[in-house]
C-alpha cells in the first residue's frame, strides 16, 4: 500500500519561493511506486486549514525559514498527530534561534564565535567594545542568510541593525575570519564537505541561489584530518539539538586550524542550486534515496 505524503510548501516567510522549488523538487524525486504524493501550499499570507491534511499519512516538511524551520508547523501537525520528516517541534525551535543554539553549543565545548544578543542600536553600538570589528549584524530566527550585514565600524551599525531588526531579535557576533565549510547530515551520516567561495562579499541570499555569484567546491579541499574534524563538529552539533532526518551544519576553518560553528539549518534547500544536493551527488546518493531516507529516519 502506497504512503499518501502531503509535500509542504511556502508558508509565511522571506524564504517562501525557495520552500516551492524544494517542495516541487520532492514531488519530482518521491518514488511513485512506494508514495503517493502530493504538493499543498502554505500561503505566505495566512489562511491554511489543518484539515487538508486529515486524509495524509505523512507530511514532508520542505519548508524553510519562520513557520517551516522554526517548530510552528511542527507543533501544529504535533497537535493531530500526523508523522512529519525532519526534526521535532522542539529541535527545529532550537536550530533558529541562532542565540539558543549558540547557548547549547557553548554549553557542550561546541566551538562558536563569540556572540551578543542586543536589544536596541545602542546596544549593537557598544557591542564592538566586547568583540570589535568586523561585526556580523544578524536576526536570529532567520535562515538563508536573510538579513545579515557584515559591519566595519560604528557608522554602518544603526542601519544594519534596524534591517536585522526588522525580523525579530537580533544577534551580534564576532566576524571570524576563514573558509567557509558546510556539512549536510542524511540520517546521522554526514556527507561530504563543501567549501563556499563567495565571488563578492559574503554567503548572503542572493549568493545561495545565484551560482554566479558563488563558487562551491564538493568535496572541499581538504586534508583527511580537516575532513573528519568539519564532519565530526556536524555531528555534535546535530546532537546536541536533537535532531533528527536531515540538516545543514555550517562553519568556518580559521587560518589557525580551529573550526567554529556558525549555525544549524534543520530543512536546509533541496533545489538544483542548493549545497545539501550537491553533497548528495558526490557522495553517489541519488535525490529519490535520500527522501525515502528521510521519510524513514
Amino acid at each position: 500500500m502506497k504512503l499518501k505524503v502531503a509535500v509542504l510548501g511556502g508558508g509565511p516567510s522571506p524564504e517562501y519561493e525557495i520552500s516551492l522549488q524544494s517542495a516541487d523538487v520532492v514531488c519530482r524525486n518521491l518514488d511513485p511506486k512506494k508514495f503517493l504524493a502530493s504538493k499543498i501550499i502554505i500561503p505566505q499570507l495566512g489562511g491554511f486549514s489543518l484539515e487538508k491534511l486529515k486524509d495524509f499519512d505523512l507530511a514532508f516538511i520542505a519548508m524553510h525559514g519562520p513557520f517551516g524551520e522554526d517548530g510552528t508547523i511542527q507543533g501544529l501537525l504535533d497537535e493531530i498527530n500526523l508523522p512529519y520528516t525532519g526534526s521535532s517541534a522542539k529541535s527545529s525551535r532550537l536550530g533558529m534561534d541562532k542565540l539558543a543554539s549558540k547557548k547549547i553549543f557553548s554549553s557542550q565545548d561546541i566551538p562558536v564565535p563569540r556572540f551578543l544578543e542586543a536589544g536596541s542600536a545602542g546596544e549593537a553600538i557598544k557591542v564592538d567594545q566586547e568583540i570589535g570589528f568586523p561585526l556580523v549584524v544578524k536576526p536570529s530566527n532567520q535562515g538563508s542568510s536573510v538579513g545579515v550585514s557584515v559591519v566595519s565600524d560604528k557608522n554602518m551599525l544603526k542601519e544594519a541593525f534596524a534591517e536585522a531588526a526588522s525580523y525579530g531579535p537580533v544577534l551580534v557576533e564576532e566576524f571570524v575570519v576563514g573558509r567557509e565549510l558546510t556539512v549536510g547530515i542524511l540520517v546521522d551520516v554526514p556527507l561530504p564537505v563543501v567549501e563556499i567561495r563567495p565571488r563578492r562579499g559574503f554567503f548572503d541570499y542572493r549568493s545561495k541561489y545565484d551560482p554566479n555569484l558563488v563558487e562551491e567546491v564538493v568535496p572541499a579541499p581538504l586534508t583527511d584530518l580537516q575532513v573528519f574534524q568539519a564532519q565530526n563538529l556536524a555531528m555534535r552539533s546535530f546532537q546536541a539539538l536533537g535532531c533528527r532526518g536531515f540538516s545543514r551544519v555550517d562553519m568556518i576553518l580559521c587560518p589557525s586550524g580551529e573550526m567554529v560553528v556558525l549555525e544549524v539549518n534543520t530543512i536546509p534547500g533541496l533545489t538544483e542550486n542548493s549545497l545539501f544536493p550537491k553533497e548528495l551527488k558526490a557522495q553517489g546518493i541519488k535525490m529519490k534515496e535520500a527522501l525515502e531516507m528521510i521519510i524513514c529516519a
